[in-house]
């Protein structure tokens, strides 16, 4: 199942991510903004495991292969942070209608802090 989910997710961020270098692309920046935050959520809510420390690596087989699997998601969600922030690069968004989109606060905050984005 997860798997399937993936495939799925996939094809959209490499749609998202495709469209990003048109002059007019075809993105649904609210629903991006909000798969953004739900991604950020995620990991944060993930990481947080990793952290425990009561419950450090060694406390058990099965604790173990949940910090394995904790890692092998958090990569997958990092990976669709990355994709989907790309497609909202200052220097490639050209969205139709705006003349200057700015990035909600809580989202420059991510890894490598984005701002407003120039639409012109």
């Amino acid at each position: 199942m997860q798997t399937a989910a993936e495939a799925v997710d996939n094809k959209s961020m490499h749609y998202t991510l495709e469209e990003s270098f048109k002059p007019d692309p075809d993105i649904d920046l609210e629903g991006t903004l909000g798969f953004i935050r739900q991604t950020r959520d995620q990991i944060r809510s993930r990481a947080s495991v990793l952290d425990d420390p009561g419950s450090p690596p060694g406390y058990s087989l099965v604790w173990d292969e949940w910090i394995r699997l904790t890692h092998v998601s958090l990569q997958y969600f990092e990976k669709r942070l990355s994709v989907l922030t790309e497609a909202l690069e200052p220097d490639r968004k050209r969205v139709s209608g705006f003349g200057r989109l700015v990035i909600p606060s809580d989202l420059q905050r991510f890894e490598g802090g984005h701002h407003a984005v120039d639409q012109n």
